[in-house]
């Protein structure tokens, strides 16, 4: 595509002349005395929001029971064709009313439609899944109709992180677009009387490229200077890369979760349904954890050695993860929790119900009653519960680079967070599963990312001119083309080929009759 030209951003076929006054339907109605003061587009999910008044006393009662907001912008194309382009389509939120100047004044916030879409709740695992497969049962749940055009094969085969994303749908799709490097463009039109959308995932690198003339701006040495000062200087950079924490599968041994004081009673007291307190007992040889979180008495779990860290890793709470390891089907394994009644000579599959916790690394033996062989050894001390599963460190893996001298005194840091873009999972030799892998009698989800995390950290390093922050810059004059995801290529004399700019607000005042973007590097 053609670097496009922000003071006629109408790709050719419109005229660059000032855009006419947006018209406001309410209620399917048209309302002359309508006046759109503001319209906001926030990425990466391009919601959009308005703020309407309404100076006509006649349309007071229809603004307090209005349900619906359309708002269209008149264009005229070079043909001498007139043109409507949708800005919003949606609800209004909240009306207000003041009296000045003898009349009333109405005051409208509105929605989009996709904005309220974003406010549903959801919650997904995407332990195992790919990303496409993430996007298609969005798609499917709440028939958000995002297309995936120019999202890359490797992008959609890519495996995300076993973990829950919980939310609002535009919290999980945000959380999505963030660490993916991707933004939801949404392309309206108004033809025939009626309004399309389509919405489609986008990459980062390919937004619009833009440029933006000094004459485009209202304060055009004030927005070079600042976007001057917050490059970063010539210093030592130490350039720090950053991906999900490694995940790594191994046979736990966990330790009893319960106070002793609590043994020694009669039998009947341990079974649920004949207990007279069973509150006081329910943990008794049914809670076993791993302690990685210092909960109880017991030792520790040490983290640090789990994921070969030189780093602190301080005692939090984990969870138990599906091992890396398939079965014969080619899915993961579920959680594995086997039980010795010797002491840790023998061990087979527990018999009974469990489940597996979710606040931290452990399971809680679930039956109404114990399994009567289990039972017996708890009450000795001989029974013992191990787990084979996944678990995932809570720092995030890391790998450096420096540009410059790093014994020189003063350096800069630049982090970069890539999300899941790399992964590091492995089978430890804990596993009980590790030698039956390594000998490709099974087949296991193990990733080891750092050269090409290594390679892309070079890469960046090396071209790296980042833009500390945002910066918003105000445009000269109202220009209603601009969308969130643009990239700005170059400023005035300023460009940003290798590093362009990203839009990640647009906000049209039509008070003013100027559009103000928030950039980002």
């Amino acid at each position: 595509m053609s670097t496009a030209t922000l003071a006629a951003l109408h790709e050719g076929d419109r005229t660059s002349q000032r855009p006419a006054v947006p018209l406001v339907f309410l209620n399917g109605r048209f309302c002359a005395s309508a006046q759109v003061r503001s319209l906001v587009m926030s990425g990466p999910l391009d919601t959009r929001t308005a703020r309407i008044e309404v100076q006509d006393d006649r349309w007071r009662a229809l603004v307090g029971s209005s349900q619906t907001v359309r708002i269209l912008m008149p264009e005229q194309l070079s043909t001498g064709e007139n043109h409507l382009v949708p800005l919003l389509e949606g609800r209004i939120d909240t009306s207000s009313s003041d009296m000045s100047d003898a009349r009333h004044h109405h005051h409208i916030a509105a929605h989009c439609d996709w904005s309220h879409d974003l406010e549903r709740p959801f919650e997904i695992g995407t332990a195992g899944r790919t990303f496409g497969e993430i996007l298609e049962e969005i798609d499917q749940a709440f028939a958000s109709g995002i297309e995936r055009t120019l999202l890359s094969r490797e992008l959609l085969g890519q495996v995300v992180a076993s973990r829950v994303i919980a939310g609002t749908l535009g919290q999980v799709l945000s959380e999505l677009a963030t660490e993916h490097g991707l933004y939801v463009q949404r392309e309206m039109q108004w033809s025939a009387g009626r309004y399309h959308e389509k919405r489609m995932w986008r990459q980062t690198e390919h937004g619009r490229p833009l440029v933006l003339r000094r004459t485009d701006l209202a304060n055009p040495a004030g927005v070079l200077k600042a976007i001057a000062e917050r490059y970063r200087s010539k210093r030592p950079t130490r350039h720090i890369a950053r991906v999900a924490g490694q995940v790594v599968e191994s046979t736990f041994h966990l330790a009893a979760g319960w106070e002793s004081v609590s043994e020694g009673k009669a039998d009947s007291e341990y079974v649920r349904s004949t207990s007279t307190g069973f509150d006081s007992v329910r943990n008794t040889y049914r809670l076993w954890l791993l302690n990685e979180d210092g909960l109880i008495d017991s030792e520790t779990f040490d983290l640090a050695s789990l994921f070969g860290e030189d780093r602190e890793i301080p005692a939090s709470p984990l969870r138990f993860l599906p091992p890396l390891t398939h079965d014969e089907h080619g899915r993961r394994l579920d959680v594995v929790v086997q039980v010795s009644l010797d002491s840790g000579n023998t061990w087979f599959g527990y018999a009974g119900q469990h489940i597996v916790l979710e606040d931290r690394a452990g399971v809680y033996l679930s039956d109404d009653a114990l399994p009567s062989a289990f039972f017996d050894a708890a009450k000795v001390g001989n029974a013992q519960i191990r787990v084979t599963a996944s678990l995932q460190s809570p720092l995030p893996f890391e790998q450096t680079r420096w540009v410059g001298n790093p014994f020189a005194g003063s350096f800069d840091t630049q982090p970069h967070g890539l999300g899941n873009r790399y992964a590091w999972r492995r089978v430890l030799p804990s596993s009980i599963y590790h030698d039956a892998v390594r000998n490709h009698q099974m087949a296991a989800d193990e990733c080891d990312d750092r050269v090409a995390m290594h390679d892309w950290l070079v890469r960046r390093s090396l071209e790296f001119v980042e833009l500390s922050g945002t910066i918003k810059v105000t445009c000269a004059q109202l220009m209603p083309g601009m969308r969130v995801g643009d990239r700005l290529m170059r400023l005035a004399d300023r460009e940003y080929k290798h590093n362009p700019l990203r839009f990640q607000r647009v906000e049209h005042d039509l008070m003013r009759d100027v559009t103000s973007i928030t950039l980002a590097g």
